[in-house]
């Protein structure tokens, strides 16, 4: 999260270094390594290019907008998830919140609420993760994602998410 010098909260850091999108972009990846080993059958094959930033650039990426969006799940195949810049250099987003009611595929926004660094991060890859073998938002997609988001969450608590990456050698995140 950054501040400027009043202590007030900076939404967008254009700037944001290159380490901390990358460092973003690994928590996302641990997150979908970990439950990839949980749930095999559940989640797509998780490749160095499954989960990338957007850029409008890339010939990998087909959509020419991700306006509005934190990231999204890419049906066609090889299955992708595609985050914005602005997710990866904030790590702040609005929770899906999924005990409210859903009509249409959308749910009342106002029931929403902030969350910040990894846990925004491991919330929106459980919900693009649900999406995998799932159609949009429905019941499928729901108990998938309440069931990856659970997981993850009980990770972190117990601190097994964040010894992960030391018992292998490698940095804490």
């Amino acid at each position: 999260m950054n501040f400027d010098k009043s202590g007030n909260r900076i939404c967008f850091d254009r700037n944001a270094s290159k380490d901390y999108i990358q460092e973003s972009l690994d928590i996302c990846f641990k997150v979908a390594h970990i439950l990839k080993e949980e749930f095999p059958n559940e989640i797509m094959k998780i490749n160095d290019d499954t989960i990338l930033m957007y850029d409008k650039k890339d010939r990998r990426i087909k959509k020419k907008s991700a306006n509005r969006l934190y990231a999204y799940y890419t049906n066609a195949t090889p299955h992708r998830i595609i985050l914005t810049k602005k997710t990866l250099s904030e790590r702040l987003v609005a929770s899906t919140d999924h005990d409210v009611k859903w009509e249409h595929d959308i749910w009342d926004q106002s029931s929403r609420y902030t969350l910040e660094g990894n846990h925004a991060l491991l919330e929106l890859m459980a919900h693009e993760l649900a999406h995998h073998q799932t159609s949009g938002h429905k019941a499928g997609w729901k108990i998938k994602y309440k069931r990856f988001y659970r997981f993850m969450i009980n990770q972190m608590i117990s601190g097994k998410f964040y010894k992960a990456s030391t018992e292998a050698g490698g940095e804490s995140v």
